[in-house]
């Protein structure tokens, strides 16, 4: 469970910088290539990446979801030092 919910956050994570790199361009190749679109294309070009938002954030709610699970169902717990203190990892002290 824990491997599926590395994935999903890998997942999301590359989704939402594709989208970001979608987006930008959305908004700045019409103006580099001094273009003027039609309102009509270019209402259906932000609800097309509407859309593919919607699916990022459906990535996003179920890793989330998996996380949840992970501490909630599992009791899995993230190592955390006393105030003031760095957390060191078992394996990193041995060496």
């Amino acid at each position: 469970m824990l491997k599926q919910h590395e994935e999903l956050a890998q997942t999301t994570g590359l989704l939402f910088l594709v989208l970001t790199v979608v987006f930008t361009a959305l908004l700045l190749v019409p103006r580099v290539l001094r273009l003027e679109l039609s309102r009509t294309l270019s209402t259906a070009l932000f609800l097309a990446f509407l859309v593919l938002y919607s699916t990022g954030v459906l990535f996003l709610v179920n890793t989330a979801h998996q996380g949840g699970r992970l501490v909630h169902e599992l009791g899995v717990r993230a190592p955390v030092a006393p105030s003031g203190q760095t957390a060191v990892r078992e394996d990193a002290s041995e060496h």
